[in-house]
């Protein structure tokens, strides 16, 4: 276990966040008639599996105990969200003075900040409400967090009323599947969303799905003939229903979220498991246990390289 968690797995998170990645750099990916390149690549299912991941080593003993489970995420995660988030705020204004925002924009965040704006935007960091538009992809880690939270209390509330383990972790996933099932349909037929609010009971059961994956069902992840079925599954999926936005809890089906996901996750764990003794191995493995700095620092990666090329004459768009 301990193998498959250094190497497997932070394979897959390497995976994860260069599709993540690549997603967000401005370019023109081929359409091709069954599918969109971009849908197979990478909107179908590189958020999804992140959520997936952060399930696989959950020990369902601490989720029932809320209290410690808090104190533990609080330093683990949100401490870390703050780290980033306030400094990127403090530099509003110089980020707009050195080109990296543009007040011409339609977001109405991007604007020049007075001293009033900094300490209301702070404020709404702490309360789990930030947007600062270079760290924006932070909002996964938000999402993550209060999922984590909420998984916790809901196990727990339902270990008060049902004392049987297996009937619980039934009871559960049925609750989490309610709970998305709703959020989708208001998001997505009603329009109804709230961020860090509609996606976090999608969050939810995509770690629940996780736990089942890797502590309920121990999936061994190296039977070629599975991976070779979960991979039609998610070319299928992907033709049909595209890809999916769960920042705004945007998805055409289910499906998208508890088959195709977890599918595509497979063949990812089953190539990682092929390459971890290899030195693209490794490399991915380093790049996934660096992921939750590039997903906080990768924009202004980007800002920086975009500068560096104008520098030389050599373009660059601004992603």
């Amino acid at each position: 276990m301990n193998k498959q968690r250094s190497l497997s797995v932070d394979i897959a998170k390497g995976i994860a966040i260069i599709a993540i990645v690549l997603g967000h750099i401005n370019f023109a990916y081929p359409h091709l008639t069954l599918v969109m390149t971009e849908d197979f690549l990478f909107r179908l299912w590189h958020v999804p599996i992140f959520f997936i991941l952060g399930g696989f080593f959950i020990r369902e003993e601490q989720l029932n105990q809320p209290v410690s489970w808090f104190n533990k995420k609080f330093f683990s995660l949100y401490l870390k969200i703050l780290y980033f988030y306030i400094p990127a705020i403090l530099l509003h204004n110089v980020f707009i003075n050195i080109g990296w925002y543009s007040i011409s924009s339609t977001d109405p965040i991007i604007n020049v900040y007075s001293i009033t704006d900094f300490i209301k935007h702070i404020l709404l960091t702490i309360c789990l409400a930030g947007r600062e538009p270079i760290v924006g992809p932070m909002w996964f880690v938000y999402v993550l967090f209060i999922a984590l939270i909420g998984l916790s209390i809901t196990s727990w509330g339902i270990g008060k009323l049902v004392k049987d383990t297996q009937q619980r972790q039934y009871i559960l996933f049925i609750v989490l599947l309610g709970l998305t099932t709703v959020s989708g349909i208001l998001s997505n037929k009603y329009g109804l969303t709230l961020r860090r609010f509609s996606n976090v009971f999608t969050a939810m059961i995509l770690i629940q799905i996780g736990w089942l994956m890797n502590r309920k069902f121990c999936f061994k992840y190296d039977n070629l003939f599975i991976a070779v079925i979960c991979a039609m599954i998610g070319f299928e999926v992907a033709c049909m229903l595209g890809g999916v936005a769960l920042n705004a809890n945007e998805y055409k089906d289910i499906t998208q979220l508890i088959i195709a996901s977890p599918a595509i996750l497979y063949c990812i764990m089953y190539m990682g498991k092929k390459i971890e003794n290899t030195l693209i191995g490794k490399g991915l493995a380093k790049v996934g246990r660096e992921s939750f700095y590039i997903m906080a620092l990768h924009l202004a990666g980007m800002k920086i390289c975009t500068m560096s090329l104008r520098a030389v004459n050599l373009g660059g768009v601004h992603s």
